[in-house]
């Protein structure tokens, strides 16, 4: 998981639970007490957190929150360079990985458009 980041999540970054339950953040109020700074929806109920994302200072719990990774998938050319390294160009649709790939002309092709599923 990654850690919860309050810039982020004051962005529209979506939200996630130690435990796994999507969360919508609500609200940054740093005038409150620290362990009431950050205010999220969760389920049909409102919470609220620690700035750094944490329900309780020492403890692990359910409900601290981290920034929900969002997976999506890219499409990788392989070749070979003129010094016969590798190298690899990123496309967001194979469509247009298969039109790059068309455009590398002297250079030895190994794999066209391979889709690889990353995380952001």
């Amino acid at each position: 998981m990654k850690p919860f980041n309050l810039e982020e999540a004051k962005a529209g970054k979506p939200l996630v639970t130690r435990d796994g339950r999507d969360a919508k953040f609500i609200a940054h109020v740093p005038e409150s007490v620290d362990s009431s700074r950050v205010v999220i929806f969760l389920g049909n109920e409102i919470y609220v957190s620690y700035e750094d994302g944490s329900t309780y200072s020492k403890d692990e719990s359910g409900r601290d929150l981290f920034m929900k990774t969002v997976k999506k998938t890219v499409y990788v050319n392989m070749w070979r360079n003129d010094d016969f390294s590798s190298s690899w160009g990123e496309s967001e649709t194979e469509e247009i990985a298969k039109i790059v790939a068309g455009r590398m002309l002297g250079k030895k092709i190994f794999a066209i458009a391979i889709p690889i599923e990353i995380e952001e």
